[in-house]
C-alpha cells in the first residue's frame, strides 16, 4: 500500500505578519490572523502532500511545508481579489521546492560512476501488482528533476489546469506543457516495463 501522507502541523503564534497589521487585499480579509488560520488549517495537508511526493521524506516535507507557509504569510499582501488561493499558495510551495532542489540537483541527477541508473520497481518476472506500480510511480516522480516533478505533481495530484500551473510557477503555458511532456516521458522510460502492454507507448 502507498505510504500515508500525514503531518503534525506544528505552528507558533509569532510566525507571519502582525495579525493586527490591517486589511488584506483591499478588504477581502479584515483580520490577517483569521486569514492565516484559514490558510494553514485549510491547506496544510495538501502542501505537505505536495512536498512529500517530491522528496519522499517526512521530516524534509514537514520542513518545506513550514517554509512554504512562512513565505506565504510574509507575502500575504501579494494575494489579490480574484486570485485562486490554492494557485497562489502552490506558487510559494514551488519556490521552496525549487530552492531545495537546486541545492541537491547536481548530486542526485549526476550519472552514476559505475554504469547506468538502476531501474525503479520490482526486478522479478511477471507483471507488477497495482501496489508495486503505484510505488514505482511515486518513486519515479520523486526522482525527476525538480522543475519536472513540480509540474507533474501539480497536474496529476492537485488537478491544476496548465494555466494555473503557469501562474503558480510564473512561467508560460508552453513551458508548462513541455515540462509535463518531459516529466511523463522520463517517468515512462523509468517504469515502462511495469506498465501494461497497452499503455507503454
Amino acid at each position: 500500500m502507498g505510504q500515508r501522507i500525514e503531518s503534525s502541523a506544528r505552528w507558533t503564534e509569532d510566525e507571519g505578519p502582525d495579525p493586527k497589521g490591517g486589511t488584506l487585499a483591499g478588504g477581502l480579509v479584515e483580520d490577517i490572523g483569521d486569514f492565516r488560520a484559514h490558510l494553514i488549517e485549510g491547506h496544510h495537508h495538501e502542501v505537505y502532500a505536495f512536498h512529500f511526493r517530491l522528496c519522499r521524506d517526512e521530516e524534509v516535507a514537514e520542513d518545506r511545508t513550514h517554509k512554504t507557509f512562512h513565505r506565504a504569510l510574509l507575502g500575504i499582501r501579494t494575494f489579490r481579489i480574484g486570485t485562486n488561493l490554492r494557485t497562489w499558495l502552490f506558487g510559494f510551495a514551488a519556490k521552496v521546492a525549487t530552492d531545495a532542489g537546486a541545492a541537491v540537483e547536481q548530486v542526485i541527477h549526476e550519472p552514476h560512476e559505475h554504469g547506468a541508473e538502476a531501474p525503479i520497481g520490482p526486478t522479478g518476472e511477471g507483471p507488477a501488482t497495482p501496489d508495486e506500480l503505484r510505488k514505482a510511480v511515486e518513486e519515479g516522480i520523486a526522482a525527476l528533476p525538480t522543475s519536472l516533478g513540480i509540474a507533474l505533481v501539480l497536474k496529476i495530484h492537485e488537478n491544476l489546469p496548465d494555466r494555473e500551473i503557469a501562474q503558480a510557477l510564473e512561467v508560460s503555458e508552453v513551458l508548462v506543457r513541455w515540462r509535463l511532456w518531459k516529466a511523463r516521458t522520463t517517468l515512462r522510460a523509468k517504469i515502462g516495463d511495469l506498465l501494461p502492454a497497452g499503455v507503454r507507448r
